[in-house]
């Protein structure tokens, strides 16, 4: 088993998700789990390890919320542990609700 790094629990989700940077078009994904403190998605694109991208995210009907967060590692080809930055308190507001 290896180690948890997380501070906060993750919850098994599929949302859309869309991430910016900077420069360049945006990058289409899917999370497969949220929780307060971030979440992991997969991409259409590569991501790279401490890049800071900006997120939109589709949860529920509640409409969109976005963020920033940064790439902590790869887990899977195209697939990407992300820690919030800056997040939406609908986020931390989801995730109590689903508590």
């Amino acid at each position: 088993m290896g180690v948890e790094h997380r501070g906060s629990p993750r919850h098994a989700v599929a949302f859309d998700c869309t991430l910016t940077r900077p420069h360049g078009n945006p990058v289409r994904g899917r999370t497969e789990d949220l929780g307060a403190g971030g979440m992991r998605v997969v991409t259409d694109r590569p991501l790279t390890i401490d890049e800071e991208l900006g997120f939109e995210l589709l949860l529920d009907a509640t409409g969109p919320v976005d963020g920033r967060a940064r790439v902590v590692r790869q887990q899977g080809p195209n697939c990407y542990a992300l820690r919030f930055e800056a997040a939406a308190a609908d986020i931390v507001d989801w995730v109590s609700r689903t508590t």
